[in-house]
């Protein structure tokens, strides 16, 4: 039932399979300037409308960054 998480700066790393099928979750703030390694499927079946918020600046980061990349559609 976890429909929105906040992804503090400090964050490095995401680890495989960590929000797998979590199909509500539908907001995904990100602090981090920089993205954290993202381990392989850990956003995998997330709910259909989801969308990653990043900040303002990193957008085109997250969007080519390895993992990260799979999700560029839905990174704003």
């Amino acid at each position: 039932s976890l429909g929105e998480i906040r992804i503090p700066a400090r964050v490095t790393y995401i680890g495989a399979t960590a929000f797998m099928n979590c199909t509500a979750l539908s907001s995904i703030v990100m602090y981090p300037a920089e993205p954290p390694t993202l381990g392989a499927n850990a956003l995998k079946n997330i709910s259909p409308n989801a969308r990653i918020i990043c900040p303002t600046g990193s957008v085109e980061k997250y969007k080519n960054a390895t993992n990260w990349s799979n999700y560029a559609d839905i990174i704003y």
